[in-house]
């Protein structure tokens, strides 16, 4: 028998977690500008999947060093491109089946 309370806290789980494996990081952002990206493909991700968190001054300057442009910067500094810790995860919906019987 299924438990709808347990398959419920899964879906949850499993949503928060995809939720957050999908953010981007400095680090993927820098491969992909050595890899040779084009800066509008990086941007699109960007504006997809957004940031794992803001970026620190360190992490500016080792960005500006790897040769980020100018315009990617002003998108990966800006406060819309960061996601919310607050930011609800999806929420899957369970709709158990009706009562057996006779209709």
């Amino acid at each position: 028998m299924f438990n709808w309370k347990s398959g419920l806290l899964s879906a949850v789980l499993f949503a928060a977690v995809q939720s957050t494996a999908s953010a981007l990081d400095v680090d993927e952002i820098v491969d992909m500008v050595n890899s040779g990206v084009q800066e509008a493909v990086i941007i699109n991700m960007l504006e997809q999947q957004k940031l794992s968190r803001p970026l620190t001054a360190q992490e500016v300057i080792n960005l500006s060093r790897a040769g980020v442009s100018a315009r990617l910067m002003e998108e990966l500094t800006s406060v819309g491109n960061v996601r919310s810790a607050y930011a609800p995860a999806p929420v899957a919906t369970y709709t158990p089946p009706p009562p057996a019987g006779n209709y």
